[in-house]
């Protein structure tokens, strides 16, 4: 039997080793971190813990982060906390985002849009990214909110952010960053990045799935998405999810000590592939722009050949990539990010993305590049 070579780490990750040791010492905490007996503070003291430990990760205090379950949670909090203000004092509001944030961002604005909020979706240039000039021409009077990506989910690019936090801090305007596929790929500091908000998920650098943080600088400027007891500083009802909790904390921890090396490993993989593809293929068009993306990501068109039809031939080799966000499928375009970047249907709709991680090998790689010499002309004699 082929051994499985996966590809596809921007759409989740596999829990790390440690976490996956310490799944019966998790599950054996059993108490409610409300509850004011021994067992209860076990339980509410290992929460605390894991808090540190994620805060660390991203330079914040541990006292500014909340649990929540999950990063679209999160996304929407913020983003509908500017459509509580609105309802509640009958005042104009205008939010600034992009068009290539994740769907949960999208949806939600279009949602808030419905009450009167205006939206202001900004485009990305050819590379990707988002201008900070066009944050800064788009800002009005009645601005309540700046809602920038730090790094795109399909094409890895690395959005400007601490320009655009700039310009948001200028203008007294609170900026929020969906950091979700960036902490644990790149080192993200929040001094350095100087956002009011922050959000990113466990299950994105190897914790578990249904757990999330967000980062806020002003806790109290928030209005709970639940309501009900008093969790996390009367900000999101509910009991915690400590198992989660705990192994977001462990994910984070592990991460941190081997960033520096991940980013190196997954940079070098990546760039074999890159220059793989680049040498044995002709018709391909390189949609991320290595420069300025996450080291482990590279979004690929294969011109001619149908994105789906390729991925479907990839797995039956054994081989796991994507044709975009996970959270998009069901669109009209193979990648929704690649059509918001202007590039033509042939290139939108022929794009694989591949995201790699740390126990991926240069010989997976290779095998990758050897499969597609295999495939491709079977393909292209197809199409």
């Amino acid at each position: 039997m082929k051994k499985k070579i996966y590809l596809d780490h921007n759409a989740t990750t596999p829990p790390h080793p440690k976490f996956l040791d310490a799944l019966q010492k998790i599950h054996s905490i059993s108490g409610n971190p409300s509850s004011h007996h021994q067992i209860g503070r076990i339980a509410k003291e290992a929460s605390e813990n894991a808090r540190y430990q994620v805060a660390s990760l991203i330079n914040a205090s541990p006292k500014q982060l909340l649990w929540i379950p999950s990063g679209s949670q999160a996304n929407n909090m913020i983003i509908k906390n500017v459509l509580w203000n609105h309802l509640k004092t009958k005042t104009p509001a205008h939010i600034i985002t992009s068009s290539i944030e994740h769907p949960c961002v999208l949806e939600a604005c279009k949602w808030a849009a419905s009450f009167g909020i205006s939206i202001t979706y900004l485009p990305a240039q050819k590379d990707g990214r988002v201008s900070p000039n066009d944050v800064k021409n788009a800002i009005t009077p009645n601005t309540q909110l700046i809602s920038i990506m730090l790094a795109n989910n399909e094409t890895g690019m690395i959005q400007p952010l601490s320009e655009i936090a700039k310009i948001a801090r200028d203008h007294q305007i609170p900026c929020h960053t969906d950091a979700i596929q960036a902490v644990g790929k790149i080192s993200v500091s929040l001094p350095d990045l100087g956002v009011d908000f922050l959000t990113l998920s466990g299950h994105k650098f190897n914790g578990p799935k249904g757990i999330a943080a967000l980062y806020a600088k002003n806790l109290s400027a928030l209005t709970p998405l639940v309501h009900g007891g008093p969790q996390e500083q009367q900000k999101n009802a509910g009991t915690e999810n400590i198992p989660g909790i705990i192994g977001i904390g462990i994910a984070a921890q592990a991460r941190q000590e081997t960033l520096a090396h991940d980013i190196s490993h997954t940079q070098t993989l990546r760039n074999t592939l890159k220059d793989g593809l680049i040498t044995h293929f002709a018709d391909i068009h390189l949609n991320t722009d290595t420069e300025h993306a996450l080291p482990n990501t590279l979004n690929v068109s294969f011109l001619g050949i149908k994105a789906e039809s390729l991925a479907i031939r990839l797995d039956l080799e054994g081989i796991a990539v994507s044709t975009g966000s996970a959270c998009s499928t069901g669109t009209p375009y193979s990648s929704s990010v690649l059509f918001q970047m202007g590039l033509p249907p042939e290139v939108v709709n022929s794009a694989l993305r591949f995201s790699l991680g740390a126990p991926n090998t240069i010989e997976e790689i290779h095998q990758t590049l050897t499969t597609l010499e295999t495939i491709i002309p079977k393909l292209r004699s197809l199409s």
